[in-house]
């Protein structure tokens, strides 16, 4: 739960901006990264991954961590480089017995999305993933929707019964 908050929140704050764009933006990538991980679990049941959640932590630890690489992340006392991080962690869970297949579907789904998202653009100049537009719509009416029509500071009172 720590990395989940942690990072998606950093996701959302650090990289996609604080607006209804940048809200679309980030559940295009959960969309994304959740479609891809869920074609390869049926595609390959040999893998038993009947639980993805950690494999999308995974892929939004890593396309954080590659968004901002040199970053220095400290991990029980040592610093580390952002963009070693996601493996870091894989190699400590390898070391205490557990499983890292579900890290490394989360890893490669990452490294897909930013590879399509950051790479493709900036290196051969086409873009081939961007968000669709009818999230952009829907992520604006809901943000419509919570706003206050008027002061809410000013105004009178009313009894709740």
């Amino acid at each position: 739960m720590y990395f989940l908050t942690n990072y998606v929140g950093r996701l959302e704050s650090e990289v996609f901006e604080q607006s209804p764009r940048g809200t679309a933006d980030l559940l295009f990538l959960l969309g994304f990264c959740g479609l891809i991980m869920m074609l390869v679990s049926y595609f390959m049941p040999g893998l038993g991954l009947q639980f993805l959640g950690s494999s999308l932590v995974f892929a939004c630890m890593y396309i954080w961590s590659r968004t901002d690489p040199f970053r220095i992340v400290t991990l029980y006392g040592f610093s580390i480089k952002a963009w070693h991080f996601p493996f870091v962690i894989m190699f400590l869970t390898l070391l205490m017995g557990g499983g890292v297949g579900a890290n490394v579907i989360g890893v490669l789904t990452g490294h897909l999305f930013f590879f399509l998202w950051r790479i493709v653009p900036n290196r051969y100049h086409k873009q081939m993933l961007s968000t669709p537009e009818f999230l952009f719509r829907l992520v604006d009416r809901t943000a419509q929707a919570h706003r206050p029509r008027f002061n809410w500071q000013q105004g009178g009172g009313g009894r709740l019964n």
